[in-house]
């Protein structure tokens, strides 16, 4: 049968592994065999390279080794992310009701579903261009409490890129928790989270 020559063109779904990294994998599961919260030595090798892929990570991300934290991907560290902000919201807010969360309509479903089992929604709309409409977001935030906006960094079916620096600048002047959902940008766009200032932001090793 002949080979076909195959053009890939899905990278947003996920991209195929490097042959560098394919031919590395080999060893790295030898050698990080063990449970890295175990005491013994095939622990320690593990938690190495645990240790070592988060200061990677942190560096790429201009952000401290201890504000990485691992999942088993971007769906499960969204979810993560709002349960969070929603638990916060439970022992900080006078009086205590539901998580008030805002959501732009463009969202992966593991955010909107999260948002709409933890809380109170809202829909931030998106302009024809697929942006956030920034003059509704400044409304909304002067005008209401929101214990979390949640924005997706860079859309997996349009690839249209939020204003992230404009939509943090709102979230700071009002006191708003931001999640930004960039398991479409890690690696693609550069990201340095000591100026954003985002509470949360969630990647896939895509």
């Amino acid at each position: 049968m002949p080979k076909l020559d195959v053009t890939y063109l899905d990278h947003n779904a996920s991209s195929p592994l490097l042959e560098e990294l394919l031919a590395e994998l080999p060893g790295l599961a030898q050698y990080g065999r063990g449970n890295a919260s175990s005491l013994h030595q095939y622990g320690r090798q593990s938690r190495r390279l645990v240790s070592e892929a988060t200061a990677g990570i942190a560096h790429l991300l201009h952000c401290k080794d201890d504000q990485i934290y691992w999942t088993s991907g971007a769906s499960e560290a969204n979810t993560w992310a709002l349960s969070s902000a929603a638990q916060r919201a439970r022992t900080e807010s006078s009086p205590r009701g539901p998580a008030r969360f805002l959501v732009s309509a463009v969202e992966h479903d593991s955010t909107w579903l999260t948002a709409r089992g933890l809380g109170e929604t809202h829909t931030l709309r998106v302009l024809p261009s697929g942006v956030v409409d920034l003059i509704q977001l400044k409304q909304l935030l002067e005008s209401s409490r929101f214990d979390l906006l949640s924005v997706v960094h860079a859309s997996n079916e349009t690839g249209v890129i939020q204003p992230l620096g404009a939509i943090a600048h709102l979230c700071a002047t009002t006191n708003t928790p931001l999640h930004v959902d960039c398991a479409q940008t890690l690696g693609k766009l550069p990201l340095n989270f000591s100026e954003i200032g985002a509470s949360y932001a969630t990647f896939s090793a895509h």
